[in-house]
């Protein structure tokens, strides 16, 4: 009897299975890839793929996609992942497929390079640092969120920008303060870290800002009120993406592109409490 209630018990747990395997590989399927052309004629060409946070359409981020087309000089594509069925979320099981999806829609659009940097917000940020340890990607954008636990910067295997807004209501200050302070012991025996994970915040801009249009309502509960415009926040999640993706990809003026983001670290450190940091 005991050997039939657990062969009842693996065979319910298999057709279990079944039927999730059924549900997501139908909803990696429904995954789509908003494309956005490069502004640039010519020159080096790379793809930022964004990862939208739950419940938040992946469109919302055309703006901000749009901010660091403006503020780079490399012939950069744009890749937005969206239509997430389970609760509009992209999580770890559909988010291959997604990732597969864009990068062959790139290439269908006319995308001839490989150099991919995937960018995730708020739950999007948390799911893709797994995905990207194995996959096409050469770096890592987190925007309102962070490398969880068990995921130190100094051993992640990619390049990784952890961009922060004062006034995030989701994703504090205070816990992006663990990781800045992590960042902090890094360059004391690795300065070239700074550059390779760095960890920058940006003053009176909020976790909404990271994005555009109508927020779930968890966002609107738990955000705060921002100081700045939505374009003004914009345009500084532009000119940091752009930075880290001319230094991590080699694009461009690394010098410059390493300058710019030296002072954002040591701005950001003023509100992390800590001055003059380099």
């Amino acid at each position: 009897m005991a050997h039939l209630a657990v062969t009842s018990t693996m065979t319910s747990l298999l057709l279990l299975t079944a039927m999730f395997s059924a549900l997501f590989i139908g909803q990696s399927l429904a995954v789509t890839s908003y494309i956005i052309p490069p502004i640039r004629s010519s020159g080096p060409e790379a793809a930022v793929i964004f990862v939208p946070g739950a419940r938040i359409d992946g469109k919302a981020y055309e703006a901000t996609a749009r901010a660091i087309q403006a503020a780079s000089n490399i012939r950069l594509w744009v890749a937005l992942t969206g239509n997430y069925t389970l609760n509009n979320m992209a999580t770890p099981l559909d988010l291959p497929g997604a990732m597969r999806g864009a990068y062959a829609k790139l290439q269908k659009a006319g995308m001839k390079g490989d150099k991919y940097v995937g960018v995730g917000h708020s739950l999007g940020g948390v799911f893709l640092p797994p995905y990207a340890k194995h996959s096409p990607l050469k770096a890592v954008v987190l925007l309102g969120a962070y490398l969880t636990k068990g995921n130190s910067l100094s051993e992640y295997p990619l390049p990784v920008l952890t961009l922060s807004a004062e006034l995030d209501g989701q994703t504090r200050i205070t816990r992006i303060a663990e990781t800045y302070e992590e960042l902090l012991k890094d360059i004391s025996t690795a300065p070239a870290s700074l550059y390779r994970t760095p960890v920058l915040n940006i003053a009176g801009a909020c976790h909404a800002q990271f994005a555009s249009g109508k927020m779930p309502a968890t966002v609107v509960k738990y955000d705060l009120h921002p100081d700045i415009s939505e374009a003004a926040a914009h345009r500084q999640i532009g000119q940091h993406v752009s930075d880290f993706l001319t230094v991590s990809l080699q694009i461009g003026d690394v010098t410059k592109g390493k300058a710019a983001l030296r002072q954002a670290f040591n701005d950001a450190g003023t509100r992390f409490k800590v001055k003059d940091v380099l």
